[in-house]
């Protein structure tokens, strides 16, 4: 199977309810650009850092099987290299995550594989040659794929249809990328990969969030969490969230593509919706909205008794 999606399969996946309503959730952030009211441009800076925070948070749960405080996350992400109480192998995670999302930053803009490549170092994966080679070969194809959709032309697709065939596009480059760097030996007949030991991949432990069951394939094909937020962009459509709880089921069904599709438009809706309601949000009229909820909660606290 390649990156570049039969017809047919494409037209098939297309017409899913879900990727049709990710395609809606995405044509109702991209109408609000060019941004002109500084809330909103100020709205999305917020956004933008935050989804960086959560990335890189994520990341570093997959690498260390573990749940890290999303405070941790943001006072790493400002400097800090050291956190009083905590190990320092997750603060050391959390560093190779932000390293690795600054090093694909310029992915979206130049499309050069190298960038994804390199983030490997940041994050202390041990790849063997084939693997290097398999994803260096897919990345390739994946580019090529996304070059030629950004080609200039005389395009009659209305926006929610682009949108739809550029998420298509991006399915596509992640299932092939996650596919190139786990070992075949890893995927069962249906798809499910194997953890370090006998359990399933699905499998939660003790720790937080089940991440004490995080598997060898999960953490081995982590680096492609921050690839496809900037396949995404590299396709001018919005950014993607996949949370460290949501990998390991992505890996699983990676082979199935109608099941990987369903997985990731769904994940799709979730953050453009998350992403809306944050450009939107209104900081006087929120306060407004929570002093009158205040206001109401007071006067029914004081209400006399209903009588019997």
């Amino acid at each position: 199977m390649t990156v570049r999606l039969d017809p047919e399969v494409a037209s098939m996946l297309a017409a899913l309810p879900s990727v049709r309503d990710a395609g809606a959730a995405g044509r109702r952030i991209i109408e609000m650009w060019p941004l002109t009211e500084a809330k909103y441009m100020d709205n999305d800076a917020k956004y933008a850092e935050s989804l960086q925070v959560r990335v890189c948070r994520s990341v570093a749960e997959v690498l260390l099987g573990q749940s890290i405080a999303i405070a941790d996350a943001e006072f790493v992400y400002e400097g800090a290299e050291s956190i009083p109480g905590r190990e320092q192998s997750e603060v050391d995670a959390l560093i190779g995550a932000i390293n690795a999302y600054d090093d694909m930053a310029d992915y979206s803009c130049a499309g050069d594989v190298e960038l994804v490549l390199n983030a490997l170092d940041s994050l202390g994966l041990s790849w063997d040659a084939d693997q290097w080679q398999a994803l260096d070969s897919t990345l390739r194809e994946a580019e090529s794929a996304i070059a030629d959709e950004l080609e200039p032309n005389n395009d009659e697709r209305d926006l929610e249809t682009q949108i739809i065939d550029r998420l298509l596009i991006a399915v596509s480059a992640l299932s092939q990328t996650v596919q190139a760097v786990i070992p075949l030996s890893a995927l069962g007949e249906e798809g499910d990969a194997l953890t370090d030991g006998e359990e399933s991949i699905g499998t939660t432990g003790s720790g937080h969030d089940g991440q004490d069951g995080l598997p060898a394939a999960a953490r081995e094909s982590v680096v492609l969490m921050p690839y496809i937020d900037e396949v995404c962009e590299r396709l001018a459509i919005p950014r993607i969230y996949v949370s460290s709880k949501q990998w390991p089921e992505l890996v699983r069904c990676v082979t199935d593509i109608h099941e990987f599709t369903l997985f990731i438009a769904q994940a799709a809706k979730s953050e453009w919706d998350k992403h809306y309601e944050d450009l939107v949000w209104d900081k006087d009229e929120a306060k407004k909205l929570a002093k009158e909820e205040d206001e109401r909660k007071n006067k029914e606290l004081w209400l006399p008794n209903s009588p019997m």
